[in-house]
């Protein structure tokens, strides 16, 4: 399908298994073959995914010529959640053309 192609090898490519509340960890996209231009955001979300919490990083990260970006996020969860706890981040990836493909890691 033409979405499909879209997307086709958009990667969030991050394989985190702890990480302490406070803690500054880098994430990596990666565009592969997708028709991605930027990226937009990166959300954290609680609860197995039913909870927005938080944005934790906005803005225009563009792949111009690259075909991997990296950026320093800090994660945060908000304050009076039981830790430890199971968190998931979703990321927007958005192309000049039109469509956006998300992904859930």
């Amino acid at each position: 399908s033409p979405f499909k192609e879209m997307c086709k090898g958009f990667k969030f490519d991050n394989k985190f298994t702890e990480v302490r509340n406070g803690e500054i960890v880098e994430v990596k996209w990666s565009k592969g073959e997708s028709k991605m231009d930027r990226i937009a955001n990166c959300e954290m979300f609680g609860e197995g995914n039913k909870k927005f919490w938080k944005q934790l990083w906005t803005g225009n990260l563009k792949f111009d010529n690259s075909k991997v970006l990296t950026s320093k996020i800090k994660f945060e969860v908000p304050k009076g959640t039981k830790l430890p706890t199971f968190i998931l981040l979703r990321t927007w990836g958005v192309s000049d053309k039109g469509p956006q493909c998300t992904i859930v890691t």
